[in-house]
């Protein structure tokens, strides 16, 4: 998990390299800002996920804003960073170490990687 800050709130983002698009929960948004889109989203199990629209709009990590493009539906409980937001952000992914680093960003230390993931156990 990647915590973000989006439209004032702090929030947990699923990162996703199986999933192709980045999809966030329409609570996350004011739903006025949701744009029309063709775009259709399955499961992993080949069932359709029902979206409202797409949203762009900016997430802050520390003080860093980060451009984001999200399909949005009622129908998802957490935010997923699908693989391309992670392009889009020149994402380098260590698993060995489980760090993430994106471009003009700094490098999370080991003692946030570890805080991160004690949170999602």
């Amino acid at each position: 998990y990647l915590e973000m800050e989006l439209n004032g709130q702090k929030r947990d983002f699923l990162l996703d390299t199986g999933c192709e698009a980045t999809l966030i929960p329409a609570s996350y948004v004011r739903v006025k800002d949701i744009r029309p889109s063709d775009y259709e989203v399955f499961a992993a199990n080949g069932i359709s996920i029902p979206t409202l629209g797409v949203i762009q709009t900016e997430t802050l990590l520390g003080n860093k804003r980060i451009p984001l493009r999200a399909l949005v539906s009622y129908h998802v409980t957490e935010a997923m960073l699908g693989i391309e937001w992670l392009k889009h952000a020149c994402a380098t992914w260590d698993f060995e170490h489980s760090v993430l680093t994106l471009a003009a960003s700094r490098r999370a230390t080991p003692a946030e990687v570890e805080t991160i993931r004690r949170q999602h156990m």
